[in-house]
């Protein structure tokens, strides 16, 4: 990753990308240069090196059953000497400081709030970080993952924009007084899809853990044949 890649993506995160309502999430078209989203997209980890999901791990089936995983930790050996130099720089940068700087800072006012404290720098950071290869069958409802999240992000690596309706959906409870802190997964009865994100190439979005933070993937038809990858990144406290 040259030095333009890094600052493509460092300027990415501002503010005006911030959307407050329902709940604190914020947007990316083309989060990638042309050029690095396409040389990513060649160094992709072959499909045989992504991993089965561990059942102790979560309790949703369908992730145990239909999707697929690369940890850029215990399974970066797996990988030829281009694709471990590609994958390697790429977790250097999203693991600085100087990058999770950037994103807190412009996530900055609903972290405080939530957190009610009067500065992020008092925050005890842990990254999680890996990418996703979803199959057709899965599923997960709506959610608004663990108490231990600060904020989820999500980049969506396809190689075209043939399947746009794959993207994560934003909800919002039926019983607007309804909130869940926890990591419980809820009936799609009882919540109205108010946003869904589209599946495209390049694109990138994510969102601040609160108790109104819903989300979720309704379920991907079986007939689908393809690949739905994305990389999953998650800064936590």
């Amino acid at each position: 990753m040259n030095i333009n890649d890094k600052k493509y993506i460092l300027e990415n995160l501002n503010k005006e990308n911030l959307v407050t309502e329902p709940f604190p999430f914020f947007c990316f078209d083309n989060f990638f240069s042309d050029t690095y989203y396409e040389e990513l997209l060649r160094m992709k980890p072959l499909n045989e090196q992504f991993q089965n999901t561990d059942p102790n791990r979560t309790s949703n089936q369908y992730a145990i059953n239909y999707r697929k995983r690369f940890n850029f930790v215990k399974d970066m050996h797996l990988l030829d000497t281009q694709r471990n130099n590609f994958w390697t720089e790429f977790i250097k940068l999203f693991t600085s400081q100087e990058f999770v700087k950037n994103i807190l800072v412009m996530c900055e006012e609903p972290i405080l709030k939530r957190y009610k404290i009067d500065n992020i720098e008092k925050l005890k950071l842990n990254i999680r970080m890996e990418l996703i290869r979803d199959s057709g069958g899965y599923m997960i409802s709506p959610h608004t993952d663990s108490p231990q999240k600060i904020l989820t992000f999500l980049m969506y690596i396809p190689h075209d924009d043939d399947n746009l309706d794959l993207g994560t959906s934003l909800f919002q409870p039926k019983n607007k007084n309804f909130v869940s802190e926890e990591a419980t997964q809820f009936n799609f009865d009882d919540f109205d899809e108010i946003k869904k994100m589209p599946f495209k190439k390049n694109f990138a979005f994510g969102f601040i853990k609160n108790e109104k933070s819903f989300h979720g993937r309704l379920p991907i038809s079986k007939e689908f044949k393809g690949a739905r990858d994305w990389i999953n990144y998650s800064l936590q406290h």
